[in-house]
């Protein structure tokens, strides 16, 4: 239903989780679209498992800030993800 409605699913903030190697296994053996890449976690995990699971699945790279910190603002995709998230929404066609 959400992708009729032209919308990109995905995980959000994996490693918030207790079981992040866990949380990155369901994307695995999903049809989930993305996954969250930037997010101020407060910590420094190890990203290198998370960018082998969206080249590997082609995810798209999402993230933000939001109402989980005081600060907003402080972490969002680069330019080149934000434009395959344009496309993947049909926003762009990617030429």
């Amino acid at each position: 239903m959400l992708r009729e409605a032209c919308a990109v699913v995905g995980l959000a903030h994996p490693f918030r989780y207790d079981d992040p190697a866990a949380a990155l296994a369901l994307v695995a053996d999903s049809d989930l679209d993305a996954v969250e890449r930037f997010y101020p976690y407060g910590h420094d995990p190890d990203l290198a498992p998370l960018e082998e699971l969206i080249a590997e699945e082609e995810l798209l790279r999402t993230g933000g800030s939001d109402a989980h910190d005081r600060t907003l603002g402080v972490a969002g995709p680069a330019g080149d993800d934000w434009a395959s998230i344009r496309v993947a929404l049909g926003v762009d066609s990617g030429a």
